[in-house]
């Protein structure tokens, strides 16, 4: 069984912000970039949920490098007139409307 390495809220080096930013952009979860990296599962998902640590903010990076590439990716299919790419494109803006309203009346 490999070490589990402790964590504590400081612990986050630049090497590691990248590699959470990294494997966040992979669409891994919390628990599985812990377990990925070595970390105790429990210690790293209760240190994610602070959003003001710094895991949090690499985790969330990650994932929002991941939806600009997404978003890229589907302008280039809507440039090329793929049709499919227009309804992906109109549904996920409408889910972000209403998540921006939600956040809105009550907050984050």
């Amino acid at each position: 069984m490999p070490k589990v390495l402790p964590l504590s809220p400081g612990l986050i080096t630049d090497r590691l912000h990248e590699q959470i930013v990294e494997l966040a952009k992979l669409n891994f979860a919390p628990s599985d970039i812990a377990i990925k990296l070595g970390f105790n599962k429990h210690a790293f998902v209760a240190l994610w949920k602070d959003k003001d640590s710094d895991l949090y903010e690499s985790y969330y990076k990650g994932k929002l490098d991941f939806k600009k590439l997404h978003q890229e990716a589907v302008l280039e299919a809507i440039d090329e007139g793929n049709i499919t790419a227009v309804q992906i494109y109109d549904k996920e803006a409408e889910a972000q409307a209403f998540e921006d309203i939600k956040k809105e009346f009550f907050g984050e």
